[in-house]
């Protein structure tokens, strides 16, 4: 009696600790459901970045809107078009994002001096990579 008691009370927890597992596996979001941030959301933190790390006057700062919300909205469209096709080469992807990185610095050179040009660069460019 006393066997089949634990065996039932083991069988049980085993049935439990299974169910909870898969349960936590479905809560968590794959690499292609995970939420990407909207474009003015980046565009946002990146120019609170700037203001930080450039110094930039009132003036910069809302001349660089723009281009920062163009270049976030291309990549954004560019990935959503290259998944919607099932062409998710990596080549590809660093080939457009340089692409839209060199369009984007184009613009930004009308507005940032040599000196925050140079430090936007070394500085802030690697820290909007990691967004």
């Amino acid at each position: 009696m006393t066997k089949q008691l634990f065996l039932c009370l083991f069988a049980m927890i085993t049935t439990t600790c299974g169910v909870m597992a898969q349960e936590t596996l479905r809560a968590a979001p794959t690499e292609h459901q995970r939420q990407q941030k909207a474009p003015n959301a980046l565009t946002k933190e990146t120019i609170l970045l700037l203001q930080q790390e450039l110094g930039l006057s009132n003036d910069q700062l809302a001349k660089t809107y723009q281009p920062f919300f163009d270049f976030f909205t291309s990549i954004h469209n560019a990935m959503s078009e290259m998944r919607a096709a099932g062409n998710v080469d990596r080549e590809v992807k660093r080939s457009r994002r340089d692409q839209f990185t060199a369009e984007r610095d184009m613009k930004l050179k009308d507005v940032f001096s040599v000196e925050q040009m140079k430090k936007f660069k070394e500085v802030v460019e690697p820290a909007m990579e990691a967004q």
